[in-house]
């Protein structure tokens, strides 16, 4: 059985490093941002949404724990009764174990006990696993973004 914890002060310094170089690496892949900007601009994005770190109003941030082991986290931000998934991850090791959809499920029940009728979130075309679990999860696309080089 999963649970939802809030991540620590610890757990947040160290999601936050991590956090910033993985943002950054997919706005890279996703051809938003060019490497010489992608970390600076990831931490200004951070910084503009967590400006009071893990104290910030309406963030809430969990690691996952399994068993009392941390096996990932969520980032979760509401405002006027919608939730908005900033951030979700599984560590690698414990992937395609069901532990995605289990999670989604404990969010979803956390984010109704903080007042959510909808849970909303933002996933890059290519995290095609990331696609998988939220489709399994009942998430529907609401509008596609699209790019083109020229």
């Amino acid at each position: 059985m999963l649970t939802l914890q809030q991540m620590s002060r610890e757990e947040y310094t160290n999601y936050l490093s991590n956090a910033v170089i993985d943002y950054a690496a997919d706005k890279i892949t996703a051809g938003t941002w060019t490497k010489d900007e992608a970390i600076g601009l990831a931490n200004d994005a951070f910084a503009d949404l967590l400006p009071q770190g893990i104290d910030t109003p309406n963030e809430y941030l969990y690691t996952i724990h399994r068993s009392n082991i941390p096996i990932g986290h969520i980032w979760l931000h509401y405002k006027d009764q919608a939730a908005f998934i900033y951030d979700f991850l599984i560590i690698a090791d414990y992937r395609n174990k069901g532990y995605g959809s289990e999670a989604m499920t404990c969010l979803e029940q956390r984010a109704k006990q903080i007042g959510a009728v909808k849970l909303s979130l933002h996933v890059f075309a290519h995290n095609k696993q990331a696609v998988h679990v939220y489709e399994k999860a009942g998430f529907q696309y609401t509008d596609h973004t699209m790019a083109k080089n020229i």
